[in-house]
């Protein structure tokens, strides 16, 4: 079975916290195909705060999952 080859539809524009859509603070960075170099679009950067908050976020979903 083949599949056809179909262009990426990849929207890097946010991060997802709790459930919700958080735009980085930190910049903007490029993301890219390593076997074409094709640029696959943009995604913002979590700063420190945000990061913390994303990892606190997590672990308090495990423990409730547990």
């Amino acid at each position: 079975m083949t599949f056809p080859a179909t262009q990426p539809t990849t929207a890097l524009s946010h991060s997802w916290v709790s459930n919700r859509e958080v735009e980085g603070r930190s910049g903007t960075r490029q993301a890219t195909n390593p076997a074409t170099g094709e640029s696959l679009g943009s995604y913002t950067l979590l700063d420190a705060e945000q990061a913390s908050a994303a990892v606190a976020a997590a672990v308090a979903l495990a423990g409730a999952a547990a």
